[in-house]
């Protein structure tokens, strides 16, 4: 039992060392699973000798220098864990370096623990060491046993550090740009400190005033649960709003197809694209790949993706990537960002940290808010976390901000901006539901409800409130309340994330799909203006997906997991098995009306562009879900994102069929040398 609080405090820094090693790691070269198990399997080694190497240490000190040794000692390893703590807060530092100077502190912190008692405490003034013993006595007069002599100033320094990290969590709590420039991992060792202090004096007080605090705290949460509704989503005022007179998705088709008539009049151009995006969710992993794709496509089209984009679907951090991309295209439209600077704008705003803010309002005021609500809570913060974004130069800093009406649909502007769907699921009865900037069909989409029909008038939610109403897993974000005034009752609606049912977006996709094939063959205005011309309309559905491509393996399940565990087994399974059914259903669709309702297949109706490559488990690729990315993850998709053979193949056929034919002969003979 002596050595389990050292332990302790030496395998925080063994872990840390750990995780930056394996992240330096090649995967090509080593299997990182089983690296990173050996390494953490081996911390008692490790413990036990670098201990025992220290304590020969130490001895050896008292042995030639005697006790003035031992002090000054002490006092150099103090010094030399501020220098080292010091060289890491300015500035960026490699992973190597990082590592160095953790394990100079783990034998700094090994060292002052073993050689704390032996210091005199001869140069300490009297007065100081009244005051100490002093403020002790006070503090822990009530308990049985008193602070041992040789303990006082070494347990007042402790509690001096601890006061220090108290207030520093307390920061990470209340701002944003502390927690995110501390990093979720500091946020998440504060948090732990704090509590296992906290968890030790509620015992400690517990036990001497023969109270059960723990049981009245209970109560007092459990009542104040009950009275507060803290996870309500936050509304902002916008003066006249009524999302009931939002364009409707027929109006949007006449509107698209009137954008591109020149086009479908043309003899010369056999085919008009209308896009459909639907995108995976993954948290930032996700929200970078599926911006940085589809900036990218625009890229190197030369903007004729986004002027023939339909549409943009998708559900967590791929709705994060789709309403990004849509920001992008509205500050375009209001000539704010040039067409080129598109992938650079994206890529800037989505390398953020949206995880550490939002982990210390969970384990900081979160559990408080319980008893009475002082601060908003964890899906707050991550919205905050998407409002801060970006650098102060970006165009996309303080965007998400705005009201989700910002991205209303101007129908009659000269540059038509698509459609956004952002996907969630009501979670009473798991009932899909959709944020969209266009009113869409009852008829069609019935089963669908439409989250903002539910606010009532001159009242919005923040884009980041939108982006996050998709994205709020549990148990990292709370199911987020809408309250509606239903006739005499008031009726409230939780909204979790919309990979519980659809989490791709492929089913919005494929109702629009539905939607638009029903008025091409009967909406009368339709028939008698565009005619046979409608039938140069090309589906094409992109994928973006960001998952590793693998069969699962069907092993063998321990027989009593198989009697306890089985449903949440196969719920979690159906999870994934869902989404894989809507993205085949709709795959299977858009390729037979290809096949047998349109001529000239010039490309795949329905691709898929993944993040992995075709055989993930070959190449050993990973690429962490979370919300924050790490450097060498962000440069590894950056890589994959310039030579994806899939995305340079579906621009080139943007480019060669809808580029007007004088313009694409200047540069194709531009380039010839």
């Amino acid at each position: 039992m002596f050595h389990i609080p050292r332990l302790l405090g030496f395998s925080v820094y063994s872990i840390f060392i750990s995780g930056l090693l394996i992240s330096t790691a090649d995967p090509d070269q080593y299997d990182t699973t089983t690296l990173l198990g050996l390494l953490l399997m081996g911390i008692p080694l490790q413990y036990v000798a670098l201990h025992l190497l220290l304590k020969e240490l130490s001895n050896r000190i008292y042995f030639y220098f005697g006790q003035k040794g031992i002090d000054y000692t002490f006092r150099i390893t103090a010094l030399c864990c501020a220098l080292l703590i010091t060289s890491v807060i300015p500035g960026t530092y490699h992973a190597y370096w990082l590592m160095l100077v953790t394990l100079a502190l783990q034998i700094c912190f090994l060292l002052l623990v073993m050689v704390r008692k032996e210091i005199t405490e001869t140069r300490i003034p009297l007065c100081w060491k009244y005051r100490v013993q002093r403020l002790l006595n006070r503090l822990f007069r009530s308990f049985r046993q008193r602070i041992p002599d040789r303990e006082e100033h070494a347990f007042l320094v402790l509690q001096l550090l601890a006061f220090i990290s108290f207030i520093t969590f307390v920061l990470t709590i209340t701002l944003q740009s502390f927690a995110v420039a501390l990093g979720s991992l500091t946020v998440l060792l504060l948090a732990f400190g704090f509590y296992t202090g906290l968890c030790n004096l509620v015992w400690v007080f517990a036990y001497v005033h023969r109270i059960n605090i723990v049981f009245f705290l209970f109560l007092l949460a459990l009542g104040g649960a009950q009275l507060h509704n803290v996870h309500r989503v936050e509304t902002v005022p916008v003066k006249g709003l009524d999302y009931s007179l939002r364009p409707d998705f027929k109006t949007y088709i006449y509107s698209w197809l009137a954008h591109h008539e020149e086009a479908l009049r043309n003899p010369d151009q056999p085919v008009v694209p209308m896009i459909f995006v639907h995108s995976d969710g993954g948290a930032s992993r996700s929200g970078y790949w599926v911006a940085g794709v589809l900036s990218r496509l625009d890229s190197l089209s030369e903007t004729q993706f986004s002027q023939h984009l339909f549409a943009l679907s998708g559900a967590s951090g791929g709705s994060l990537g789709n309403t990004t991309y849509y920001s992008l295209l509205y500050l375009r439209q209001l000539q704010h960002i040039p067409a080129l600077h598109t992938e650079a704008e994206a890529a800037v705003f989505l390398n953020h940290d949206f995880l550490s803010f939002s982990l210390a309002r969970m384990m900081g005021a979160d559990p408080v808010n319980y008893i009475y609500p002082i601060l908003p809570d964890r899906a707050r913060a991550l919205e905050q976390s998407m409002e801060a974004a970006g650098t102060e130069q970006s165009v996309l800093h303080g965007f998400f901000a705005r009201p989700f009406s910002t991205l209303w649909i101007d129908t009659g502007s000269r540059t038509l901006l698509p459609i956004l769907c952002i996907n969630t699921t009501r979670m009473q009865d798991a009932q899909p539901a959709v944020i969209s900037n266009v009113l869409l069909s009852r008829l069609a989409f019935g089963k669908r409800l439409d989250v903002l029909s539910l606010l009532p008038p001159e009242e919005d939610i923040r884009i980041s409130t939108a982006v996050v109403l998709g994205a709020r897993f549990p148990y990292i974000s709370p199911a987020g309340s809408i309250a509606q005034q239903a006739q005499a009752r008031l009726e409230e609606h939780y909204f979790v994330d919309g990979g519980y049912f659809d989490n791709s977006g492929a089913g919005v996709v494929h109702e629009m799909i539905l939607e638009i094939e029903e008025l091409f063959r009967h909406d009368d205005y339709l028939k008698a203006h565009y005619g046979t011309a409608l039938q140069k309309i090309r589906y094409q559905v992109l994928h973006i997906s960001n998952s590793p491509r693998s069969v699962p393996k069907l092993k063998r399940i321990n027989t009593m997991v198989n009697d306890l565990a089985a449903p949440f087994i196969t719920l979690v399974g159906s999870y994934n098995a869902q989404t894989a059914v809507n993205d085949f259903r709709l795959q299977a669709y858009v390729t037979a009306l290809q096949q047998y309702q349109r001529s000239m297949p010039l490309y795949p109706a329905y691709q898929e562009i993944n993040l992995y490559l075709n055989d993930s488990l070959a190449a050993k690729e990973y690429y962490s879900m979370n919300w924050v990315l790490s450097d060498a993850t962000i440069q590894r998709m950056t890589k994959r994102l310039h030579t994806h053979s899939d995305i340079q193949q579906f621009a080139h056929y943007l480019k060669l069929h809808t580029l007007p034919y004088t313009k694409l002969l200047m540069t194709q003979t531009h380039k010839q040398p």
